[in-house]
């Protein structure tokens, strides 16, 4: 009836099964799940409070692949965790085919931590999904640090780079609450926002951004292993993004941790290298005759 019911409904944006326990045999799930797949208006699917974490593995699998194509969708309160992490894996499985879901509620849900790492892995292959909502689960250090890496990854420069820039995850027990994939309060497209918070991301892992001022050292450790000619670039976004002082120059004690920058990133090439960004110094080549 419910299938028949969204087929004969063309105009219907949004779902909602709350509290309906899912009790049904694969064959009715699937009839359900085309009539969602097939549905051009449908946006908005609620599944919340339907014991489906106790569905037939079967029928959860056919369930989720039949909500891929819809924008927000909400799976809270189902128990997902409480029965192993096979059902968490559809959903990240999902979720790594880069679907269309962009908001996607799993809170309340009993997640643990190889749950958060299964999410994690998809985020890595995902740039659909805007919001994902874990808040109220599970949660130990070890899932956590795993959403966490999957946002922003400070073992390197392009660890960085190789993250997720587009979910938003809710997670209270996380340093995620510095909410990097937060949306702007202005007109933003996808690239624009990605530049955007890759250049947060990488002064916040650099300790460079505009709160630690001029005087704080930068973490050259990360820069040792990027390619020399990108190291002006980045000396240069550095130093637009910290503070001057009132006169819009630098201080003594500021100025000489920049020299201490640029000279702890020289040093780590070997000195030929650097001529080829650069001219010879005249007589280079010449030998001093006695």
């Amino acid at each position: 009836f419910l299938s028949q019911f969204i087929e004969g409904n063309s105009t219907l944006t949004s779902l909602s099964l709350r509290k309906n326990e899912i009790n049904c045999d694969v064959d009715t799930a699937k009839r359900l799940a085309a009539a969602m797949q097939n549905h051009a208006a449908l946006g908005t699917v609620d599944i919340s409070d339907c014991s489906l974490g106790s569905a037939d593995i079967g029928v959860f699998s056919v369930i989720i692949d039949g909500i891929k194509h819809i924008d927000n969708v909400t799976l809270s309160s189902n128990g997902i965790g409480l029965h192993g992490s096979d059902r968490t894996n559809i959903i990240a499985s999902v979720l790594a085919t880069n679907p269309d879901i962009k908001k996607l509620k799993l809170n309340k849900n009993s997640l643990g931590d190889r749950d958060l790492i299964l999410l994690a892995r998809a985020l890595g292959t995902n740039d659909n999904l805007a919001f994902l909502d874990v808040f109220q689960n599970k949660l130990n250090k070890i899932g956590v640090e795993a959403l966490d890496n999957a946002i922003c990854d400070s073992t390197s420069l392009n660890a960085v780079v190789n993250c997720n820039h587009t979910c938003d995850v809710r997670n209270k027990h996380s340093r995620l609450r510095r909410q990097y994939n937060k949306p702007f309060h202005f007109p933003c497209n996808k690239e624009e926002a990605t530049r955007k918070r890759i250049h947060r991301k990488v002064l916040d892992v650099l300790g460079a951004n505009k709160d630690a001022g001029m005087s704080t050292p930068i973490n050259m450790q990360h820069l040792s292993d990027l390619p020399l000619e990108f190291i002006p670039n980045v000396l240069a976004m550095i130093q637009g993004e910290r503070n001057l002082t009132k006169e819009g120059k630098l201080t003594k004690r500021e100025l000489l941790v920049a020299l201490n920058n640029i000279l702890e990133v020289m040093r780590k090439w070997h000195f030929p290298t650097l001529y080829q960004f650069g001219s010879k110094p005249e007589g280079h080549n010449k030998r001093k005759r006695a």
